[in-house]
């Protein structure tokens, strides 16, 4: 949230201290992806790394340097929670199935990576046909009853001379 804050907010970044700055956090949540270290879920594991990948794409953005990673950073917002809904079940899915063939030798940095585009791929389905058209409809209904709950002006009893 204070990311997400931070990012739609008027507030600049000099070009000269947030390119270092971004290229710091992003690289920190590389290297900690490639090279496993604090492998485990939460805040204190991989959502470090995740959380310094986005701030340094939030502070590349607002450095002003033409760098324009905003409009990923809005569509993963607009899929984060069928990400957080679908992440694990498709990690801990995928991952069985493979460790029984012979691509079990083989479930390093790559496999993550891929991990990564299938769950994303993935999350854009229920976004785009529940979330969105749920949200449509819903707004649809409300307007509809909202209409229908105002008097018409010619029939707001008013008495008329018969």
């Amino acid at each position: 949230m204070v990311i997400a804050a931070f990012f739609m907010s008027n507030i600049t970044v000099s070009k000269r201290m947030g390119l270092p700055i971004a290229g710091l956090l992003v690289s920190f949540a590389v290297w900690q992806y490639l090279d496993g270290f604090y492998n485990k879920p939460g805040i204190y594991g991989m959502g470090a790394g995740a959380i310094a990948l986005v701030l340094g794409f939030a502070i590349a953005e607002k450095s002003g340097a033409g760098w324009k990673p905003g409009a990923v950073l809005m569509w993963l917002g607009n899929i984060s929670f069928s990400i957080y809904i679908l992440h694990t079940t498709v990690g801990l899915a995928l991952t069985r199935v493979l460790k029984n063939t012979p691509l079990a030798d083989h479930l390093g940095i790559g496999y993550v990576v891929f991990l990564i585009v299938v769950v994303l791929l993935l999350s854009t389905l229920p976004h785009a046909l529940i979330e969105q058209r749920l949200s449509t409809a819903l707004s649809q209904f409300i307007t509809a009853r909202i209409t229908r709950k105002q008097p018409n002006n010619a029939q707001d009893g008013v008495a008329t001379a018969a």
